[in-house]
């Protein structure tokens, strides 16, 4: 099957393909409209190393960022929670923040490490992004030399995060093209078609002249007054009528005697 076969069968099932494709891009979009909205708050925090062992500037700045690096291998494993519940206070929190999921991000070029804090409820969220840098403060008190400390540079509020749904109904639109184009060839496979005219002069050995297209063809009544009908109910009434009346013929020769 050369390119041009696969174009002409493309094209002769566009309108399979685009339906088929809508209902991809329809169903993408149903689902990502259902989707539960998930809120998301975020601390950002600076590491300071300030030891007798850490030198210059320098030397200060990779000892920080290989903490933050640290840290937020820390958070990840989800170390802080345990503190994060002793800081609140309110029981019904609580209850809230073990639902919250927390992660980190250390940059590599900064001492800059990014906590956040993604749950379906924006109150709690915000709640667990504000606590984590006390929490990740107080769990490096107890378990790490005191030089090492955070700074809490800035808390963002939660805001709900995005569901994609530009990205989403690109995606169905892409998979939906690829599969229905598939599926229209496979479908063009093993249907029984006549041939095209170029394939079907090509099967022959002789070039197709001319083709008849297909005629729709209805019956048509015949005029009112056209000689083919004109008088013929009424014979046919009289005849069929059992009170007609008997017209005699002519007379015919008699037969007798001889006189």
């Amino acid at each position: 099957m050369t390119a041009g076969d696969v174009y002409r069968a493309l094209w002769r099932h566009k309108l399979f393909i685009v339906v088929l494709t809508a209902v991809f891009v329809g169903a993408a979009w149903y689902v990502s409209s259902r989707q539960t909205l998930t809120y998301e708050a975020t601390a950002l925090v600076r590491v300071q190393e300030r030891g007798p062992n850490v030198g210059d500037a320098a030397g200060a700045l990779v000892a920080a960022q290989s903490l933050a690096q640290t840290y937020a291998k820390i958070i990840d494993s989800g170390a802080l929670k345990g503190e994060i519940n002793r800081l609140v206070v309110n029981r019904p929190a609580r209850r809230q923040v073990s639902e919250v999921t927390l992660s980190a991000n250390a940059d590599q070029d900064s001492p800059l490490l990014t906590i956040t804090a993604r749950s379906r409820n924006p109150a709690s969220a915000s709640i667990v992004a504000d606590a984590a840098p006390r929490a990740l403060s107080k769990f490096i008190r107890r378990t790490g030399p005191r030089s090492e400390q955070i700074v809490a540079v800035e808390i963002r509020s939660s805001s709900p995060v995005s569901r994609h749904m530009a990205l989403n109904l690109a995606i169905a639109l892409v998979i939906g093209l690829i599969f229905n184009s598939a599926l229209a060839l496979l479908i063009e496979l093993f249907r029984d078609r006549l041939p095209e005219l170029d394939e079907l002069g090509q099967a022959v050995g002789h070039p197709v002249l001319a083709t008849i297209p297909t005629l729709r063809l209805s019956p048509v009544a015949p005029p009112t007054g056209s000689p083919e009908t004109d008088g013929v109910p009424e014979i046919e009434q009289s005849l069929a009528s059992p009170t007609a009346p008997h017209v005699p013929g002519p007379p015919g020769p008699r037969v007798g005697p001889e006189s």
